[in-house]
């Protein structure tokens, strides 16, 4: 039994604390979540009186406070738990990821939040279109455009691996298609080289697709790593917020004529990219050659591995520094190169 929290019948002022035990934890989330208020979250006041009516043991005599609303904060910070939840009870993932459970720094964690995770324990993979326009010389022809000037145009693909804990980027691939599209084959075949080259993590944060698909599974089993689900949780990896960042620097690379971050941005340039893309116009000179494309891409990533990064956190630090440091502490294995087969295009 809990002692009463009203010392006397005359007490005024704030009640003590109180304390639930681990099943009336449970019961009052389960009320919360039950409850649904509204979409994100649920009546904490309500849900704690009726738990007090199920355990009258809990001496919270809130029929004698100013306010019914009011319920202790062990209550109160459970019931900030239990928003996503809410969420995720009324509209599944997509209301988990509206409620915004997101705890700062965690993904710099170890994952069980006991301490700052090292370089190379963990890394998010992601593509992005590339925001300029890029020449490829093709003399063999096959479209207006090729046919007419002897080159195709394309934003492509990049393919970008992210470390969480140093926010250093070790490699990455342009992946230039005629779809300008990307397979499981190219995503297979970055993430392995990335393995046998630089280090093997012990987990990787993917999305969904391809990066999940059966060839990436043949691969994650094969190098024994961990993978971390990130599908329809875009912000479970970092690499999200690094692509605002590199998109910023790349717009200051001399000769990338941007084709615009948000729609209806430099519309001019994005109505004669169209225009060279169906063979109207000659885009050399307009747009970047394949070599600029390729060492403006290089010369952001370098930029962005020596740029400081500063955490209210964790404090300052240059992410290529922090990634030699701990890869010189804590050092990771590579992966055995007799394993690329998993990646061949055809099995």
């Amino acid at each position: 039994m809990i002692p009463s929290l009203l010392s006397s019948p005359s007490r005024r002022g704030r009640p003590r604390e109180t304390e639930l035990t681990p099943a009336q934890e449970k019961r009052f989330l389960q009320l919360v979540m039950l409850g649904n208020k509204d979409h994100k979250s649920g009546s904490a006041s309500m849900a704690f009186r009726v738990l007090c009516q199920e355990f009258p043991d809990i001496a919270w005599d809130w029929k004698s406070l100013a306010s019914k609303h009011q319920i202790p904060a062990c209550a109160k910070e459970l019931a900030r738990k239990a928003n996503g939840l809410v969420a995720f009870h009324r509209q599944g993932e997509r209301g988990l990821r509206a409620a915004g459970a997101y705890a700062p720094g965690g993904l710099r964690t170890d994952g069980m939040g006991t301490r700052r995770a090292y370089g190379g324990e963990r890394a998010s993979w992601d593509d992005a279109t590339v925001n300029f326009g890029v020449v490829i010389p093709w003399p063999w022809g096959g479209c207006k455009l090729s046919e007419k000037h002897g080159v195709k145009l394309g934003r492509f693909q990049l393919l970008l691996v992210h470390d969480e804990a140093t926010s250093y980027v070790p490699a990455w691939s342009h992946v230039i298609r005629e779809s300008q599209a990307y397979r499981g084959t190219d995503v297979a075949e970055a993430v392995m080289r990335v393995a046998r080259d630089v280090c093997l993590f012990e987990s990787l944060v993917l999305e969904g697709g391809v990066w999940q698909g059966r060839r990436m599974q043949r691969v994650m089993e094969g190098m024994g790593t961990k993978l971390i689900s990130a599908k329809g949780r875009p912000q479970s990896k970092m690499v999200e917020n690094y692509f605002n960042r590199l998109w910023t620097r790349l717009g200051m690379e001399p000769g990338l004529a941007s084709v615009g971050r948000f729609r209806g941005e430099e519309k001019a340039t994005s109505d004669f990219y169209v225009k060279c893309r169906a063979g109207l116009a000659d885009p050399r000179g307009k747009f970047p050659m394949l070599e600029e494309a390729v060492q403006g891409l290089e010369n952001s990533v370098r930029f962005g591995n020596a740029d400081r990064i500063e955490s209210r956190k964790y404090g300052q630090w240059i992410p290529e520094e922090r990634w030699t440091t701990d890869m010189e502490a804590h050092p990771r294995p590579l992966m055995d190169a007799s394993k690329l087969w998993l990646a061949s295009p055809i099995m």
